[in-house]
């Protein structure tokens, strides 16, 4: 029966669109709670640097993300209007300009090796697998730096979404049905 619940574009466009865009907001939101961990974890692990600022900015982004996902609306503003709610609108907006500059700076701050001072050689990365702690840093930021760009792409097709909803017209009983969550 899991098939009957899948989006179908052609039984109900708006509800497909909205659909999408939800489960993209859903995804955006874990991807942030997963950068937040992580750039917390390079704000922790490194001394006082632009890395450390561009990872402190991360966090920063990951927590607002993680409430900007409860603007995001999961459908149409009425039962007239296919568009999406101002109050989602305005969430994407935000969204897309806090993760166009999150994902770039943590790439061209992230560790050269050089400048961190490993002070007890004794210990390992947390992977075990023999790598200095300035390795795991590094690969930690460019972790955090692969996550930030795919919840920036996750927005941009969210945008995709918003500008099908904007442009379309769609029947009215689509319309309905998708503002009154009906199959």
């Amino acid at each position: 029966m899991a098939s009957s619940r899948k989006l179908d574009k052609s039984a109900n466009p708006v509800k497909y669109y909205h659909g999408n865009r939800s489960r993209l907001a859903f995804g955006v939101w874990i991807l942030a709670i997963i950068i937040l961990g992580m750039a917390a974890a390079i704000v922790a692990k490194t001394p006082p640097s632009p890395l450390r600022s561009a990872a402190s900015y991360n966090v920063a982004v990951g927590a607002l993300q993680f409430f900007l996902f409860f603007f995001s609306g999961t459908g149409p503003a009425s039962d007239t209007d296919a568009q999406p709610a101002k109050r989602a609108t305005i969430g994407l907006t935000i969204s897309t300009l806090i993760w166009c500059v999150a994902f770039p700076i943590i790439f061209v701050f992230r560790s050269d090796g050089d400048c961190y001072e490993v002070v007890d050689f004794d210990k390992r990365a947390i992977l075990g697998v023999g790598l200095g702690i300035t390795s795991a840093l590094e690969n930690i930021t460019l972790a955090c730096g692969a996550f930030s760009v795919s919840a920036f792409l996750c927005i941009m097709m969210q945008w995709y979404y918003t500008a099908c909803l904007h442009q379309g017209s769609f029947a009215p009983e689509h319309i309905k049905k998708a503002y009154n969550n009906k199959d």
